[in-house]
């Protein structure tokens, strides 16, 4: 089994994973947090894509990955949360590549992504499934609140913000804004991480990277 492959399969059984959270208790999942509330969970969709920018420009190829890892999961979310399925995504995707359809399916016993009959992990006797098409929602989503305050932030302010620390857990930051973004770009605000709430100032207790783009709803004025 290729890498590819391999990879496809986790994406698969991701989208599966997250599919079965809408049944879920939110205070016990975070995912089902997230497919309860679209516009939140399309606010994070777009904060971890700045995040991805940002460590595809400066960040390591661990932190890129990482944040290239953040970002597949919460469009995922999304998808999930709109009723889309990988069908219908992998079908655009092989239009465009003019390969044909891919399906999510099975090859003796395994699930992924495949096209075809499915030959490039067996002898071709897969049995192909395909989910139902996913149906446009009954009405508009809502929309989102904040997209684009700058949360009456300037160039310059000292505040707090949301970062993922060291322990890849999402916590609170002393920060500086760097830069307020005029629409259409989008997060808005731009913050670099100055230190812990504690005052630690050590790079190694601080996210990486350094820098930010953040919604409103991410940032607060600093404790007096």
């Amino acid at each position: 089994m290729t890498g590819t492959q391999n990879g496809a399969q986790e994406i698969a059984a991701l989208y599966e994973t997250i599919l079965a959270r809408k049944t879920a208790d939110p205070t016990d999942s975070y995912s089902a947090q997230l497919l309860a509330d679209l516009p939140r969970a399309v606010r994070k969709l777009g904060e971890e894509a700045s995040e991805t920018m940002v460590a595809a420009l400066s960040g390591t190829d661990e932190a890129l990955v990482g944040e290239a890892g953040d970002l597949l999961y919460h469009l995922l979310v999304v998808l999930v949360a709109r009723g889309v399925t990988l069908d219908q995504l992998t079908d655009v995707l092989a239009a465009r590549a003019g390969t044909g359809a891919k399906l999510l399916g099975f090859v003796n016993g395994t699930r992924g992504l495949f096209t075809g009959e499915a030959r490039e992990l067996g002898d071709g006797a897969a049995s192909r499934w395909k989910s139902p098409r996913g149906k446009a929602p009954a009405s508009a989503p809502t929309p989102m609140t904040n997209e684009w305050s700058d949360g009456g932030f300037e160039a310059g302010d000292a505040m707090e913000a949301m970062g993922r620390g060291p322990g890849g857990t999402r916590e609170w930051f002393k920060a500086t804004v760097t830069k307020i973004r005029a629409p259409p770009a989008w997060p808005p605000i731009v913050v670099k991480y100055t230190a812990t709430l504690e005052g630690n100032k050590n790079r190694l207790a601080l996210p990486e990277p350094i820098s930010a783009y953040l919604h409103a709803d991410d940032v607060r004025r600093a404790a007096a």
